[in-house]
């Protein structure tokens, strides 16, 4: 009996050892995964115009990113696969593309934003103002900047969501921000804030660059 018994583990211990060997066969074979980039361009529909500080989101999500004053944006080291790319600015219609990324290649992405469109926030209906913003260095190299500001639905009607974007010029680079809220009743008024790191630099300046109701 006990020879048989050490015959079992024996026999046992060579079965997990090959699972063992092949799994990691497998895994190896796997290797990382593969990725690529986006060089996407925003332009205005009706000129052709390059459209600087629109929000950019993607589907799956990877970064939320602004457009630059040449209406570029970039993303860098994503993941095979196909992405939705959604692009939103105050008094445009939002539009969206779908695009392929293969490996080690960047793909080329352009969205046209037509003006107006009934998805866009007018003055009629929501206001925004910055009420108070204040550098917040940390470190010699790390500066946050304090914004506070003020949404006000000026509408007759409630609004449900909205999202609105902030610019922060510095000294040098000019960042972006984009806050969102809900539930706001007509006439109702929300004071909120928000920091955003800028690295090394100092705010000059701290602007609504926008605003969108979904």
């Amino acid at each position: 009996h006990s020879l048989t018994s050490m015959r079992f583990v024996l026999s046992a211990l060579l079965s997990i050892a090959v699972v063992l060997v092949a799994t990691g066969c497998e895994d190896s074979s796997l290797g990382p995964a593969q990725r690529g980039s986006i060089d996407g361009r925003v332009q205005d529909f009706e000129t052709d115009a390059a459209l600087s500080g629109v929000n950019i989101t993607t589907s799956p999500p990877t970064s939320a990113l602004v457009t630059d004053s040449e209406g570029r944006f970039t993303l860098d080291n994503v993941e095979v696969g196909n992405y939705t790319i959604s692009a939103r600015k105050s008094g445009y219609a939002p539009n969206q593309v779908t695009v392929a990324v293969r490996a080690d290649e960047t793909t080329q992405a352009t969205i046209f934003l037509e003006p107006g469109g009934e998805s866009s926030a007018t003055d009629d209906t929501i206001g925004v103002s910055v009420t108070n913003w204040a550098n917040r260095p940390l470190q010699p190299d790390s500066v946050f900047v304090d914004v506070e500001y003020r949404v006000h639905n000026v509408g007759e009607t409630d609004i449900d969501a909205y999202e609105v974007y902030f610019r922060i010029q510095t000294s040098g680079d000019a960042f972006y921000y984009e806050a969102q809220g809900d539930s706001l009743a007509a006439g109702q008024a929300d004071v909120a804030s928000f920091s955003k790191y800028v690295r090394d630099q100092s705010a000059t300046d701290v602007t609504v660059d926008g605003y969108w109701l979904p």
